[in-house]
């Protein structure tokens, strides 16, 4: 479970911002029913970022999954995603910030990273009772290990491991040393991140096709919106994905990327939220622009019910749809618009309940296109170039 994530002067986030999942402290007659209790914790099941074209909505999705690769790979790997792009242009490190709950445990792991890929600065708390202590802590040369929660042959495998590619967290998954291989395996098994959907979409689904459950739970779903799906399985000639149609008595089969782009990121989408809900990930969606309105609060919607999303499943979507907001079960806690400053280019996103004064029962949709809350977009077509000469036989 995620508590809060925040990032600060990477590519064009500049100021920085915060995404606060634990709604701690709000009143309850502004809350709904997108949220959830665990021990002393009240945290929203969704949050939303909504953002016009051009307002480098990516860098947000980008600065997660950084964050993950980061802990999962050495920093320098060819593999590593966004390698041969470059950090803002200053001095300062670009800084990650991840606080979230893993087996009943706590964890607040921040993360500094030069732009010549190495480490800057890392540290990272738990509080498995509700007390906080810090497990580790490293600043650029400096080096803190916790003297009583290691012992000195563990200690002596983070220090001999000690690489300025390399996170400690990194080390200390694939030397299996306690505690901290905890922080790993969360950023390993606990995120699923959904951005191409053509390119990603047969390969995922292909990987599910063994769980009898997950085929019943997208034949079903696709019924309910009326598609008459009977079956999905693998060819017996090659890997491809096969969806097969109701035809009189027959069952016709067609390809996955045979599919209609409707059809095919409905079912690679749905996947994704099936897996999430099953095993209760956090789940992050990158352009949800892909999928219509109705099968965009159909996710919505599986995501807050409690009765479906047993194992408290979390979602954070990006979009540039404003159709949403109008949506009586989305509220302003979960609501968080974002603006690309002309002059600078830099990223800037607000927290819709925390930047701006909202009337109960105001309509979101209008006052964001309205540019009530932020400046809208304006779209100059004084400078467009267009070829108008048309030859005369």
């Amino acid at each position: 479970m995620i508590l809060k994530f925040a990032c600060q002067n990477f590519y064009s986030i500049n100021k920085g911002f915060e995404l606060n999942f634990n709604c701690n402290g709000i009143e309850d007659d502004i809350l709904y029913n997108g949220y959830f209790n665990y021990k002393e914790f009240k945290l929203l099941n969704l949050i939303g970022l909504f953002g016009s074209l051009g307002t480098n909505k990516k860098d947000i999705f980008n600065s997660v999954k950084i964050l993950q690769l980061s802990t999962l790979s050495p920093l320098n790997e060819s593999d590593i995603l966004f390698k041969n792009y470059y950090f803002h242009k200053n001095d300062k490190p670009s800084s990650f910030m991840i606080e979230f709950i893993h087996n009943d445990i706590r964890y607040k792991y921040t993360l500094k990273i030069n732009d010549n890929n190495t480490v800057n600065f890392e540290e990272l708390y738990y509080a498995p009772n509700g007390r906080s202590s810090l497990l580790f802590k490293r600043d650029k040369d400096e080096l803190f290990i916790h003297p009583r929660l290691f012992s000195s042959k563990e200690k002596s495998k983070i220090i001999n491991n000690l690489d300025p590619y390399k996170t400690i967290v990194f080390i200390c998954g694939n030397q299996q040393i306690k505690y901290i291989k905890n922080v790993y395996d969360y950023f390993k098994n606990e995120m699923l991140f959904v951005s191409d959907f053509k390119l990603d979409g047969e390969q995922f689904i292909y990987t599910l096709l063994k769980d009898d459950n997950y085929k019943s739970f997208i034949i079903s779903l696709l019924k309910c919106f009326e598609i008459e799906v009977e079956d999905i399985k693998l060819s017996e000639y090659d890997n491809h994905v096969l969806i097969g149609y109701k035809a009189f008595n027959d069952i016709v089969y067609i390809e996955f990327n045979k599919q209609s782009d409707d059809v095919s990121n409905f079912i690679f989408l749905m996947s994704n939220i099936y897996l999430a809900i099953k095993d209760g990930k956090f789940l992050i969606c990158d352009e949800i622009d892909n999928i219509d309105n109705t099968t965009f609060k159909t996710l919505l919607k599986l995501i807050l019910d409690d009765k479906i999303n047993i194992y408290h499943s979390q979602l954070m979507f990006i979009t540039s749809s404003s159709k949403i907001l109008s949506e009586p079960f989305l509220k302003r806690d979960a609501i968080y618009l974002i603006e690309s400053d002309k002059l600078f280019k830099d990223c800037n996103i607000y927290c819709l309940s925390q930047s701006f004064s909202v009337r109960k029962y105001e309509n979101i949709e209008n006052g964001y296109l309205s540019g009530r809350y932020i400046k809208p977009r304006e779209i100059d077509l004084n400078n467009l170039i267009i070829n108008n000469n048309k030859k005369h036989e």
